[in-house]
């Protein structure tokens, strides 16, 4: 029960579960393994105490250490449980399995489903619009993204700060933009897409800073070097690029599937006409 309110005002900030046991099982009930008598005489005085205070008045029993000692206890007997499941799965482990080299090494091997994903995405890499993309990241967007004059190119343009902005600017581009573009949505398969936005992005400083501009200046001269980079990259870029088109050609066929012959497909909207 509660201990009620600490001179009527307000509840106490303390409180504690009292069982009242009655004199008879105070007598019947066996002493504590590991009590000390406060009184010489030890288990003996102890009981003799209990006999004469247990007249009308009542023991205190510390539930919070008999919750703890029975956590305790459910904790050894799940450990024990445990162990038990691991020696009987050590029995049906048999040599050259994938289950038994996992508990051979701790169970830090990769499982099916690990290797199904590595697998794929390092066929994935190997696909040519990846490797484009990756071409394009590297030495493109993210020399771009490093140079200090661009930084006011790296995220949108907040409308907070200019909420007008798009009252000029119809079609707003901006490196990071550019890099999600390239890297997760694989927009980009040749380098005019790729210069398309980067010129954009200058189109848009001109028309919102003015041609006078340090931005603008700055805006044009990525561009420039962006067309520089994709110069030096050569024959091999021109592989790369054709290589990217021929395999999205094929994929786009074989999504394409062509109706039975003899087959009259359905108008939809004779239906509704009738």
């Amino acid at each position: 029960r509660g201990a009620g309110r600490a001179g009527g005002r307000g509840p106490s900030a303390h409180k504690q579960t009292v069982i009242k046991v009655s004199a008879s099982a105070v007598d019947a009930a066996p002493p504590f393994a590991g009590a000390k008598s406060r009184k010489p005489g030890g288990a003996a005085a102890l009981s003799s105490a209990r006999r004469r205070d247990a007249a009308g008045s009542s023991t205190k029993i510390n539930m919070s250490r008999l919750k703890r000692m029975d956590d305790e206890h459910k904790e050894k007997l799940r450990r024990e449980k445990l162990e038990k499941h691991r020696a009987e799965a050590e029995v049906y482990h048999r040599p050259g399995t994938a289950s038994a080299r996992r508990a051979a090494s701790g169970g830090a091997g990769p499982t099916k489903r690990q290797r199904t994903a590595t697998a794929s995405a390092a066929y994935r890499a190997q696909q040519p619009h990846v490797r484009l993309a990756k071409l394009f990241e590297t030495a493109v967007v993210l020399p771009a993204m490093r140079n200090p004059n661009n930084r006011h190119f790296l995220q949108p343009v907040p409308m907070k700060l200019y909420p007008h902005y798009r009252d000029t600017v119809k079609t707003p581009m901006d490196l990071a933009t550019i890099r999600e573009r390239l890297t997760q949505r694989y927009v980009y398969r040749d380098r005019d897409a790729l210069l398309r936005d980067l010129a954009q992005i200058a189109t848009n400083s001109l028309a919102f800073n003015g041609p006078d501009s340090p931005l603008t200046a700055h805006a044009r001269q990525m561009v420039d070097d962006a067309k520089a980079a994709l110069a030096g990259l050569g024959d091999a870029l021109d592989a790369l690029e054709k290589e990217t088109k021929d395999n999205a050609a094929l994929a786009s066929s074989r999504r394409k599937k062509p109706a039975a012959s003899g087959v009259v497909r359905a108008n939809p909207g004779a239906a509704g006409r009738r």
